[in-house]
């Protein structure tokens, strides 16, 4: 994995797939500081999008915990119904594939709607 420092804290990206590891919090990290402006175009920074060419990306069910090789479980994004990313049930560490990221970023206008209804 490749290290990516932002401000205070690193993120992991793999050189392989583009996927990201964040450990237990910095999801919520780099979401804030996308938002809160303090740093430009985070998100494009940290997050390719798509897939790194030549890469591998392993199925779901082979993919283990980078910090203590647990096996990663699905979990489904409560924001965005349709992210579905790897969480480690042990540290709670996240992987998320190439592009989700910057999904997590954006909230399209019926995300925002029905945000408001369900809140």
């Amino acid at each position: 994995m490749d290290r990516i420092e932002l401000g205070s804290f690193c993120i992991d990206r793999c050189p392989f797939c583009g996927g990201i590891w964040l450990d237990a919090r910095e999801l919520d990290k780099v979401l804030s500081l996308s938002k809160s402006g303090n740093s430009k175009n985070l998100v494009d920074r940290v997050d390719s999008g798509k897939l790194i060419p030549g890469g591998n990306t392993a199925t779901r069910t082979m993919r283990q915990c980078p910090r203590d090789q647990s096996a990663l479980g699905t979990t489904q994004s409560p924001t965005q119904s349709h992210i579905v990313f790897d969480r480690c049930p042990a540290c709670l560490g996240l992987f998320l594939d190439a592009g989700e990221l910057k999904d997590l970023a954006e909230h399209t206008l019926a995300e925002k709607l029905l945000g408001l209804f369900k809140g």
